[in-house]
């Protein structure tokens, strides 16, 4: 049997099925307003797609590694080319145009604060379109741009007049980088000194940084390879972060293979009344031996000679275990060992913007 249907009415067999289904009662109006309904919630979600496509924040990183420029961390590979650059603004933000199907997922920032360079990857553009489009905004701060285009990718390395933060934003097709002071973009702001050719110390140095980056302080490091800042450019990035806090972050050696334990020194002519020098260094050796299940071996006094005796800030040197005694030294190399002394340091930091704050 061949059924058929009339216009606006259910089989017989259907009808039979359903027997509350009556004679003109087939859903073609339910049909039409779900069919309205789905559209208009696509509508939104492709509204809201579309916003966030064009308003995407970028990442930005720097102490992870990437805080001095090198042609190994950068990638800079290729050739050079001078881009447009025009002055417009003075609102300290730099506008940097972007081809059409580039999203924020092809753009990588990095802050290499130990250069004052802001260095810029823009994967799949080419040289041509920053030689056609110029790059505008407030270019006040900037000393000198290098640019290169590679095979994969242009970078761009903007040499700054200071030590800046960057917040990054794409609205639309321009990457828009606003530019400000760490003062400016951070109430706690503190200085880690990992010892020159010690690879323990930059180790855990690292991860304390990633820690304390996840309670909103920032920690600016010293050195991220094996450059070690000399005298005056120490000095110049106290001053230009304005730090809060300095922490010189070492290990112990001793003629006594079997003395082990963490320690901390501290400066006693620089006196503050409420958290100081001494309160630091407590607050360091409890946060490391109780994070690292280690003992606390003692606090002292800086020796001669320490930098500590030339700065006017809350500070101390941590000393996270003796390299002459075998086990801890094994304890010291090994990665989840430093977690555990990067996550003390992070507890110490957090303690002592808690009580500076008071």
């Amino acid at each position: 049997m061949t059924l058929t249907r009339t216009a606006g009415r259910i089989p017989a067999l259907e009808r039979e099925k359903n027997p509350a289904v009556r004679d003109g009662d087939f859903p073609r109006d339910n049909w039409t307003w779900t069919m309205i309904v789905w559209g208009f919630l696509f509508a939104i979600c492709f509204a809201a797609l579309l916003y966030a496509s064009l308003t995407k924040k970028v990442v930005i990183s720097d102490a992870g590694g990437s805080a001095r420029a090198t042609d190994e961390v950068t990638g800079i590979r290729g050739t050079g080319f001078i881009p447009l650059l025009r002055n417009t603004a003075s609102d300290r933000v730099i506008r940097i145009p972007l081809p059409e199907k580039i999203g924020a997922e092809d753009v990588t920032v990095e802050n290499l604060y130990l250069d004052r360079i802001l260095h810029i990857r823009i994967r799949y553009a080419q040289d041509d379109f920053f030689q056609q489009n110029e790059i505008s905004g407030d270019l006040s701060m900037l000393r000198d741009v290098r640019c290169v285009s590679g095979a994969e990718a242009v970078d761009m390395s903007f040499e700054m007049s200071a030590l800046y933060e960057y917040r990054t934003m794409i609205n639309g097709h321009v990457m828009e980088i606003s530019v400000t002071s760490p003062r400016e973009a951070y109430d706690f702001r503190v200085i880690l000194d990992p010892a020159e050719d010690n690879e323990i110390a930059l180790a855990v140095s690292r991860k304390a940084a990633e820690l304390a980056a996840a309670e909103g302080i920032r920690i600016y490091l010293t050195r991220t390879d094996t450059h070690a800042q000399d005298p005056e450019e120490r000095k110049a990035l106290l001053s230009e972060t304005g730090a809060d806090l300095y922490i010189r972050v070492d290990v112990s050696r001793s003629a006594d293979p079997s003395v082990y334990g963490i320690r901390a020194a501290y400066n006693s002519r620089y006196f503050m009344p409420d958290y100081g020098n001494v309160r630091l260094s407590e607050s360091l050796v409890r946060c490391l031996a109780l994070s690292a299940d280690d003992r606390g071996l003692s606090i002292e006094q800086a020796e001669p000679g320490s930098i500590l005796w030339d700065l006017e800030l809350v500070s101390a040197e941590a000393y996270l275990g003796f390299v002459s005694n075998p086990q801890e030294l094994a304890l010291l190399e090994n990665e989840d060992y430093q977690d555990k002394l990067a996550a003390g340091i992070a507890a110490a930091v957090k303690e002592a913007a808690e009580e500076l704050a008071k």
